[in-house]
């Protein structure tokens, strides 16, 4: 088939959307697609991406309201007239044969983005966001996509971004369709792993007795680091054998909180990586309170690795860590604000034989969180609705 793709940013080395964008167009083109992706952003001067074609909308730059709407129309455009089979976009912004807001729903990404902050200020970034041409504009482009004609379908990569389309929208539910969030993983053996294991705990010099809790951000505060270096300062108080490696951006001030915590020696700040799955291999446990997430990347790719993980009730992918109808693969906390609830989980993370029982229930996952068979059940879905019209 020939494919276009719609993502506002196009960037393989970026955050879970970005590299979910990129996965996904991989495997189209490996099974013999023709995949064109329409962005407003991307790395300079990228037209291609191994077979992977790259269009960027001209004199594009900073997203504000007006190049959002100019995008959505540019865009829209782009579909229509370019003689596709099917198309993909993985922002609301942009209608599309299949919408996948990989992001979620603009809606509940701004209200989620205002339970960080305590309630006065909370009330304040509020009107902020009601007086944003911005965010005005991206509620108003999501309106007009959901209710556009072309949308045949809605992806919606987890059970949470499909009760967002129910909350805020009442979308019919026979137009959505779950499809889990997945990842693609280097191929490694033991022994790689292994090797990945002890290079990295020496070079960040943790012993093998300690237990390596790591967190992975491009937006630490939504993500919950606040939360859990509270947590964390209760964990090394007690004199508990733990390391907290952070990955990803991080400003003075969370440097600056460790010392005041007293805990400066037990985290590591590993900054931005391309090498997660280096990460994974050293760690124990991976830990994501997040604010919000539709589907956390990490936690999959975690939860792929046998790494057992901890959460939030407002992370999509919280259904693969305790899923419904097997064992618990980790826990999953209530309210991200909680730090005590996230100590306790932590804690409890500590018993090597309580790590093993949640590790021993994600058998298997590697296969299944694949993105080899969320495309699998991506072309089904575009097969159905091809086939409708």
């Amino acid at each position: 088939m020939k494919l276009a793709l719609v993502i506002e940013k196009y960037d393989p080395s970026g955050g879970g959307a970005e590299r979910s964008t990129r996965q996904i167009a991989s495997e189209l083109v490996g099974r013999g697609n023709d995949v064109t992706v329409f962005c407003a952003q991307c790395p300079r001067d990228l037209q291609s991406d191994g077979k992977i074609t790259i269009t960027r909308m001209p004199k594009s730059g900073k997203l504000t309201a007006a190049r959002l709407s100019r995008f959505s129309q540019w865009a829209r455009t782009q579909i229509l007239q370019g003689d596709f089979d099917a198309s993909i976009s993985m922002t609301t912004t942009v209608p599309a044969t299949i919408v996948q807001p990989r992001s979620g729903t603009a809606v509940e990404t701004m209200q989620r983005n205002l339970a960080i902050y305590s309630p006065g200020k909370r009330m304040v970034k509020q009107l902020v966001n009601q007086l944003s041409p911005k965010k005005r504009a991206l509620i108003k482009l999501e309106k007009q996509t959901l209710a556009d004609p072309m949308v045949q379908a809605i992806a919606a990569n987890s059970n949470y971004v499909a009760r967002q389309l129910a909350d805020h929208y009442q979308y019919p539910s026979e137009k959505v369709t779950v499809i889990p969030n997945a990842a693609t993983l280097p191929d490694m053996s033991d022994e790689q792993r292994a090797t990945w294991r002890k290079q990295v705990r020496d070079g960040y010099q943790i012993d093998d007795d300690t237990v390596v809790f790591v967190f992975a951000a491009m937006n630490p505060l939504l993500k919950g680091l606040g939360p859990l270096l509270i947590a964390f300062e209760r964990m090394v108080a007690a004199g508990m054998p733990v390391v907290l490696m952070l990955a990803g951006k991080f400003q003075k001030q969370y440097a600056d909180q460790a010392d005041a915590y007293g805990i400066r020696e037990q985290v590591r700040f590993v900054g931005p990586t391309n090498e997660m799955p280096k990460l994974y291999a050293a760690s124990d446990v991976l830990v994501h309170p997040t604010f919000y997430d539709p589907s956390s990347k990490v936690v999959i790719e975690a939860l792929m690795m046998g790494i057992p993980s901890i959460s939030t009730s407002y992370n999509g992918a919280s259904d693969m860590i305790v899923p419904e109808e097997s064992p618990p693969r980790g826990m999953v906390i209530t309210n991200p604000a909680d730090h005590d609830a996230l100590a306790d989980a932590m804690i409890t993370m500590v018993d090597p034989a309580s790590r093993q029982t949640f590790s021993d229930a994600t058998v298997g996952l590697a296969e299944s969180l694949s993105m080899k068979v969320h495309v699998d059940r991506l072309v089904e879905l575009l097969d159905q609705v091809v086939a409708k019209n």
